[in-house]
């Protein structure tokens, strides 16, 4: 008994031996490093700049910006950034470089013009993120009578005077697809023209000719072919425009007869409303009175058949105020909208 006592006894002790040295060698592990701590995160890109401003796609847009993004890293790195800038898609021209500041001055830029901008941020470990190709429009040109207007649908260019209370294209309106004098121009979805004698250098001179229905289209909704921001001068225009010219507002109120003393020479003159004697169309598609007579349609209709003109002729310094078949082919002046 007293051997198995001692047995059990040595047992004890060399079990708690056992395990105080287990237990001793694992911590001897821990402190010679044979199990390192797990190393610490790989360095992470800068994020992306965002929040442009101007906003991406803005239009009207003044001629000189100050650009500004925001850009963050995950790291909390500094920064520096490249900027790209231009009127190319995507922008080429690297105008900033390498620096800190997250603003760009512009400089002075051109009217009614796309930009394109982008921003590459770098961190201190070099790593790099190119930001999107963002873009802003300017302002369109502030138009002051006696600028030239650009019909944007055609790029012809039109001089302008102001007459009275309005602003006149000082130049007939030439816009369309020239058919031919023997046909009707029809509400066909196509904007039609005709040229003197059809020969297109007439148009280029003189101007188009527009049956009245031709020019006005859809009246009632205010589709016509002048351009945007302009209407075919009415025959309320046309008063204003020879009561500035000296003619009383009885006659220049006449919706036929000739009217004034010398105002329709006054409209002749090269520096002033430019009224070339174009000729006209008559309703059965001949080309006419060239050198010897202009008409004008007004924006005006007597009837569903009839439209108030205006006429000059080389052998009468009045003007001839009449109306006329919508049938004929007349020349028109464009009015700025009020």
């Amino acid at each position: 008994m007293k051997r198995l006592l001692y047995f059990t006894g040595i047992m004890g002790i060399s079990m708690l031996f056992l395990l105080a040295s287990c237990t001793k060698d694992d911590n001897d592990d821990d402190n010679s490093g044979n199990n390192p701590p797990p190393p610490p995160p790989e360095n992470q890109a800068p994020n992306a700049p965002s929040s442009p401003v101007p906003a991406d796609g803005a239009t009207g847009q003044a001629l000189q910006l100050s650009l500004t993004w925001t850009c963050s890293d995950p790291d909390q790195d500094a920064l520096t950034y490249d900027v790209f800038f231009g009127s190319d898609n995507p922008p080429a021209t690297k105008v900033l470089d390498d620096v800190t500041i997250t603003t760009y001055n512009t400089g002075q830029l051109e009217e009614n013009k796309t930009y394109y901008w982008k921003i590459t941020a770098t961190d201190e470990e070099g790593l790099t993120t190119n930001g999107p190709v963002w873009n802003f429009t300017t302002l369109l040109p502030t138009f002051q009578c006696g600028d030239d207007v650009t019909d944007a649908r055609d790029g012809k260019i039109y001089p302008t005077a102001q007459f009275g209370n309005l602003c006149w294209m000082t130049r007939n309106l030439d816009y369309g697809t020239m058919i031919s004098t023997s046909q009707a121009q029809a509400n066909n979805g196509i904007d039609e023209k005709y040229c003197y004698g059809d020969d297109p250098a007439n148009c280029t001179t003189y101007g188009a000719l527009y049956q009245w229905k031709e020019l006005m289209q859809d009246f009632s909704k205010g589709t016509e072919l002048c351009p945007d921001g302009w209407h075919t001068a009415t025959f309320d225009d046309w008063k204003d425009l020879e009561i500035s010219l000296g003619i009383s507002a009885q006659d220049a109120g006449l919706q036929s007869g000739w009217v004034g003393t010398d105002q329709g020479l006054t409209l002749q003159n090269a520096a002033g409303f430019k009224a070339l004697l174009g000729g006209y169309i008559s309703n059965a598609g001949s080309s006419t009175g060239m050198g010897a007579s202009v008409r004008f349609w007004t924006g005006t209709e007597e009837n569903s058949f009839n439209a108030f003109s205006r006429e000059l002729q080389s052998t009468d310094n009045r003007i001839r105020h009449d109306k006329w078949n919508k049938d004929y082919g007349y020349y028109v002046r464009c009015v700025e909208n009020p």
